[in-house]
């Protein structure tokens, strides 16, 4: 009899084999006896294709667990028990079908295993009560043996109908195709019995059930030429992973990275290339030496993602596109083809229901679970939430499509590696005043910077702020001729000729740079069109800044491939609370309205606060109600340093002098929640001792001042804080006129 593959302590007490897929009996009797049938029949039936199950003889069960130690089986009787067992097998069950049996010892104690693989001949039929009535078909649903009727039979025969392909023999190979140190290697690291000269290459196979007669001859499964031949690719297209890591600032093109051949080489290499390539973050603390480091992904989320992928993945024909990872500042995305099998819906999926559906490759999954790199069927995803929770991530994100053809797994990045610098791909609002984090200088030196690696685009709205930052570009460096256009006046046929001639005219070596102000009132019947433009970035030592734009990246995607984006803040009102709730959907969150205006409220329209607020909120789960968006805010000033300014503002705003038409304007501004139109303002401002001439003048010091600010053509004060802040320091008579 040959050597286990599974050895029953390892059944017993390893648990890679789920409870379901076994079952425990004292002993082999008359009492015993239909049970066992009856299970052994449902095993060969594997409703779910979860390569059938194990029987173990001399273990007592208490609550689907084994008692342990074993209550043995006398040695004198093992070959009486397999004897009856197979013919018994053989008397009751139709079609034919014969179970492996092998005899094995825990804690010196003898027992009988019983490995009753997925049948070749389904649906199998065993009598209820052996010798008396009906034959009927059996299953397993959980833990239990029950007759597969009603729905149960519909279900069976349904998957019956339907071999998976890692199941089905590869017809024009034998087990000599198959690289036999490549089998060697693998039953050693499972620790299979099977190991070593004793036994030869078909009788490893069979043993792994690996092996089926066809033709006159023996066949591997595809799963064995997947798992055993040195390039399973060649054969089948899908045992590949193509890895794509969004484009960096500099960079040509995106990182891409390629990794091909068996399923267990393709885990561990792409695990070790992502690892390699997920940054880590040190946060120190004032009150303790140890920092704290944060991935960007916890690993064992990656892992749960990736094995899914290659265990679930189609590898027929049909099927031939790679595993495909698309690695982004703020997500990494793991997309498998094809979906998932039909009975688990995207809501069950969403909602973390544990729903059991036939397996799409049973021996790729119990292949893995030998060597230790895949665990109990469905809990890999459960297993990610719980990763992403520990590590401090967003929920991960669960999607497929209605026609089930792929299955997108997507990790959000750890909110301390969220991009901050980037631009978003949203409209902004007015230009910042000056209280504004980023002002003009620091604007003027980060373009500068970001020019040496590729072109710029600014997003902010048409005026003064934008072109003022164009005029503090024109000033060439060493090597280099800058040239600003005013796109709104050229036509694109005048562009064309201008640019030729300074490409042609300039010396080696030297490099132009091109400020092209009024880009969005360029576009017309006759301005200048885009593959203008995109012909200046393909040429060698280009630049090109194109401001002001007011796109949005959904219609305008281009723009976002081709140029280092940049916001140039505030948001607008309307574009805020748009950019809140996209940080926040992106992160699990979704119709998070309230909470978004909650923070647009609070950020007063800047980028970097909106981030840092989500960001907490994030943190912190039971802080995600608006009204605790405030106290976000106050935590915020106080742990980070201000980082919008508004403490110094407030400071300032109890230090400065008002006239009492200002403070009457403030006022004003103050007792309206929403803002004031500037006609509603001045029309209050207006009496008989006041001119027209004073009031433009009074809130034109305002807004040049940054108390107050214009946005969507209502005049409020530059943050919320402020307007609180003016109303108390108002009733404690504490404010200077």
């Amino acid at each position: 009899m040959p050597a286990p593959f599974v050895s029953a302590k390892t059944l017993l007490e390893e648990r890679r084999i789920e409870s379901s897929r076994l079952e425990f009996k004292a002993g082999w009797d008359e009492q015993t006896k239909p049970a066992i049938i009856k299970t052994i029949c449902a095993f060969a039936n594997d409703l779910l294709n979860h390569d059938g199950g194990y029987v173990v003889l001399g273990v007592e069960d208490e609550g689907g667990e084994a008692v342990l130690p074993p209550k043995r089986l006398s040695p004198n009787s093992l070959e009486r028990v397999s004897k009856e067992l197979l013919g018994q097998v053989r008397g009751w069950i139709d079609p034919e079908y014969v179970p492996q049996i092998y005899f094995d010892e825990v804690d010196g104690r003898h027992v009988v295993v019983v490995r009753c693989p997925t049948g070749y001949n389904r649906p199998y039929l065993a009598p209820e009560r052996l010798g008396k009535g009906p034959r009927l078909a059996w299953v397993r649903v959980g833990c239990e043996t029950k007759k597969a009727v009603g729905e149960l039979r519909r279900q069976l025969d349904e998957v019956v109908v339907r071999i998976p392909f890692d199941a089905q023999p590869c017809r024009e190979l034998t087990a000599s195709d198959l690289d036999s140190d490549v089998v060697e290697h693998f039953l050693r690291q499972a620790r299979s019995g099977l190991v070593g000269d004793s036994y030869t290459l078909e009788d490893k196979l069979r043993g792994m059930d690996l092996l089926q007669r066809v033709n006159g001859h023996e066949a591997p499964l595809n799963a064995a030429v997947l798992f055993f031949t040195s390039e399973p690719q060649r054969r089948f297209r899908g045992a590949e992973i193509d890895i794509v890591q969004e484009r960096e600032a500099g960079a040509d093109e995106a990182r891409r990275h390629t990794i091909a051949g068996r399923p267990q080489y393709l885990i561990t290499e792409t695990l070790n290339w992502l690892n390699a390539h997920n940054p880590t973050l040190e946060r120190k603390h004032e009150d303790r030496a140890e920092a704290d480091r944060d991935r960007a992904w916890p690993l064992p989320a990656i892992e749960e993602a990736l094995v899914n992928a290659v265990h679930h993945r189609g590898y027929d024909p049909a099927s031939p596109d790679p595993i495909q990872i698309f690695i982004h500042p703020d997500r990494m995305m793991i997309i498998s083809y094809p979906g998932p099998m039909p009975g688990l819906t995207l809501e069950q999926l969403q909602r973390g229901e544990f729903v059991r559906v036939p397996a799409r490759n049973r021996h790729i999954g119990r292949l893995l679970k030998d060597v230790g790199l895949a665990e109990a069927r469905s809990s890999g995803l459960q297993k990610i939430r719980q990763a992403m929770q520990r590590a401090g991530n967003p929920p991960p994100q669960f999607e497929f499509d209605e026609t089930r053809s792929y299955f997108k797994v997507t990790l959000p990045v750890h909110p301390a590696h969220l991009p901050r610098a980037q631009a978003l791909p949203l409209r902004v609002g007015v230009p910042a005043p000056a209280s504004e984090l980023v002002g003009r200088a620091a604007l003027i030196e980060q373009v500068k910077r970001r020019l040496e690696r590729r072109s710029v685009c600014l997003f902010a709205p048409p005026g003064r702020g934008v072109s003022s930052l164009l005029n503090g570009l024109e000033l060439p460096r060493t090597g280099e001729r800058r040239h600003r256009l005013d796109m709104s006046r050229v036509s694109g046929a005048s562009f064309d000729r201008y640019v030729d001639e300074l490409i042609g005219g300039r010396a080696e070596g030297e490099r132009l740079v091109f400020l092209l102000d009024h880009v969005q009132d360029a576009y017309g019947d006759d301005g200048v069109d885009e593959s203008s433009i995109l012909r200046l970035l393909e040429t060698t030592d280009t630049r090109v800044v194109a401001a002001p734009l007011g796109l949005i990246a959904d219609d305008h995607p281009w723009w976002w491939v081709h140029f280092d984006p940049l916001v140039v803040p505030p948001l607008s009102s309307a574009d805020a609370v748009s950019l809140a709730a996209r940080l926040l959907a992106g992160q699990g969150l979704v119709r998070a309205d309230a909470l978004a205006l909650a923070i647009e409220q609070a950020s007063a329209g800047i980028p970097r606060l909106i981030h840092l607020l989500v960001d907490r909120v994030l943190v912190g789960p039971t802080l995600a109600e608006p009204r605790r968006v405030p106290e976000l805010l106050d935590k915020l000033v106080a742990e980070r340093g201000d980082p919008s300014g508004l403490r110094r503002r407030t400071e300032q705003l109890q230090a400065s002098f008002f006239d009492v038409l200002e403070q009457r304007a403030c006022d004003q501004i103050a007792d309206a929640p929403m803002g004031l139109s500037p006609d509603d303002l001045r029309a209050a401002l207006l009496d008989q001792h006041v001119t027209p001439a004073q009031v433009r003048h009074a809130i034109a010091r305002l807004l040049d001042q940054g108390w107050l600010v214009e946005r969507e053509g209502r005049v409020s004060f530059e943050h919320p804080t402020l307007a609180d802040h003016w109303k108390a320091a108002r009733a404690l008579n504490d404010l200077r006129f």
